[in-house]
């Protein structure tokens, strides 16, 4: 029995220098945090398995926000920035069906396939490489057979658009609740003592409303309660807990109405020795007095 052709690749190379060389993955990173670098490996490791390309539509990104739990919206907003950096292509087949690709992914696969004993056939429609930048072991179909191909992926649309109605019923939902819950961030945002990064701060906020064990208003009063701590301490900046971690971390409980015990307003900067009660007492008085006693005839 014939072994079934495998297109797709079970591992992919990745540079050591990934997270240093290209100022492209800085700026993902601090603009959109881990969760930002996690997506992007996640759609490499997405396309190499099915091979140079994936197609994307609204239930990929439900799939990968599910799979990858991130916060509705967060998928579009990372592959935007992905797309205008040219970290990746995407386009619009004939078909209507969105593809992600990018020539420096068709490049590293081509370099992956060179090893195989036959021909790896390719969609024109998606190869983005020139005659000259394609290797002998890639073949690029002609366009007759995407014909058949755009009649097989209309079918499985048609099969799809049943469960994407009901996906998008339970999206708007949850985006309402999520919307619903946030009512006071700005309120947070704008009491906590440090600049927030607006994303992380934002979904831990949310994370932690969805619980259902705090309150909008109990979080708020959580932040101003910190700040009034750390302006009394004269806590240094560089100590005072990014808005994200103060939330994760489980610190805002200190500070939670009714637990939150307020310094004291004033802070002695006198020393302790010189701290004591002081006495009306005329002490030149008194050395006089036994003085006189001293030296007074018996």
């Amino acid at each position: 029995m014939a072994r079934p052709k495998q297109d797709g690749l079970l591992y992919f190379s990745l540079d050591t220098n990934f997270f240093y060389a290209d100022k492209r993955i800085k700026r993902l990173r601090y603009k959109y945090g881990n969760d930002g670098l996690i997506f992007y490996i996640y759609l490499l490791t997405e396309i190499y398995r099915n091979g140079y390309y994936i197609s994307w539509d609204e239930e990929s990104a439900e799939d990968a926000t599910e799979e990858l739990r991130f916060r509705e919206g967060f998928t579009e907003q990372v592959l935007t920035y992905l797309v205008s950096r040219s970290l990746l292509t995407m386009s619009k087949l004939a078909s209507s069906v969105t593809v992600i690709t990018s020539p420096g992914i068709q490049k590293r696969y081509q370099e992956a396939k060179k090893g195989c004993k036959r021909q790896i056939e390719v969609d024109p429609e998606i190869w983005l490489l020139s005659k000259e930048e394609t290797a002998s072991c890639i073949k690029v179909a002609h366009n007759v057979s995407n014909s058949e191909k755009n009649q097989s992926n209309s079918e499985k649309n048609q099969s799809n658009s049943e469960k994407n109605n009901i996906k998008k019923s339970k999206v708007n939902k949850s985006k309402e609740k999520q919307r619903e819950c946030a009512k006071r961030f700005e309120d947070f945002a704008s009491a906590y003592p440090k600049d927030c990064n607006r994303y992380l701060t934002e979904t831990a906020y949310i994370e932690l409303l969805l619980t259902g064990k705090i309150t909008e208003d109990e979080l708020v009063q959580c932040a101003i309660n910190y700040a009034e701590a750390c302006k009394a301490n004269e806590t240094p900046d560089r100590y005072i807990k990014k808005a994200e971690n103060f939330l994760r971390d489980m610190v805002f409980d200190d500070y939670m109405p009714g637990r939150y015990k307020k310094p004291s307003t004033v802070k002695s900067k006198t020393n302790s020795f010189h701290n004591f009660e002081q006495r009306d007492t005329d002490y030149d008085s008194m050395v006089l007095e036994k003085l006189k006693k001293r030296f007074e005839p018996s």
